[in-house]
């Protein structure tokens, strides 16, 4: 059994003489993968136990490889670095297009599930599907709590409509004299009148949300209300 230095890790190689008459020599490191001439790199037994020894993973000539080609490992390798390189610009430019044309973008159904994966896996803000008039009133009433004269109750019910999820939206009442003057304007969010318990994170198709709220009522008495929706 003769040894070899490898010059480029310093690793000492257990080699035979066939591998030795093989392509006059030449030899690939099994630690950096680096090919080179064992004949003109010989290492003494003494200086292989002294040094980083490599009996089973060089690669030799048996196996028929060009000194110029990479080991399956290291191709397998660099094939992972591309691939990832290439996911990383990909995802690059889907933002930019995402920046550039952010309203058609939000506003296809198709691109939702992605965006949403890319929002969760990435912790992005990517503005998803929202289109308020796809949310329909079905029934609404605004009376006066029973047990006082000092509040008022709004009953509400409204549907989505779209084919595809949304945010809930913020209730926005309108409350009018009888001359028409805007006597008050309420917001409502969703985390006001969603209830506490509820797991619920976007609106769902075809789902109806009733909602029943309590407010102070205005010093003027008002004679109509309007109801809209916001983001």
């Amino acid at each position: 059994m003769q040894y070899a230095l490898c010059p480029y890790c310093l690793s000492s190689l257990q080699i035979t003489a066939t591998q030795l008459t093989l392509k006059d020599g030449l030899i690939r490191c099994g630690h950096c993968s680096e090919t080179f001439n064992a004949l003109e790199n010989p290492c003494s037994q003494q200086q292989a136990l002294t040094l980083p020894t490599n009996k089973n993973e060089a690669i030799t000539n048996t196996e028929h490889t060009a000194p110029w080609e990479a080991p399956n490992k290291a191709i397998r390798h660099k094939k992972k670095t591309y691939s990832l390189i290439a996911l990383l610009l990909s995802l690059l430019l889907f933002a930019q297009l995402t920046y550039i044309n952010a309203s058609l973008i939000q506003q296809n159904i198709r691109l939702q599930p992605s965006l949403t994966w890319l929002n969760n896996t990435f912790n992005l803000q990517i503005p998803l599907y929202s289109d308020l008039n796809k949310i329909m009133i079905i029934e609404r009433q605004l009376s006066n709590q029973p047990n006082t004269n000092q509040a008022l109750s709004l009953q509400l019910s409204f549907k989505n409509t779209a084919p595809i999820e949304q945010a809930y939206p913020s209730i926005l009442l309108t409350l009018n004299s009888d001359y028409g003057d805007k006597l008050a304007y309420i917001v409502f969010k969703p985390s006001e009148y969603l209830s506490p318990q509820s797991t619920l994170k976007s609106f769902k198709p075809g789902k109806i949300q009733y909602v029943e709220l309590s407010f102070k009522k205005p010093l003027v008495d008002a004679s109509g209300f309007e109801i809209a929706f916001r983001h």
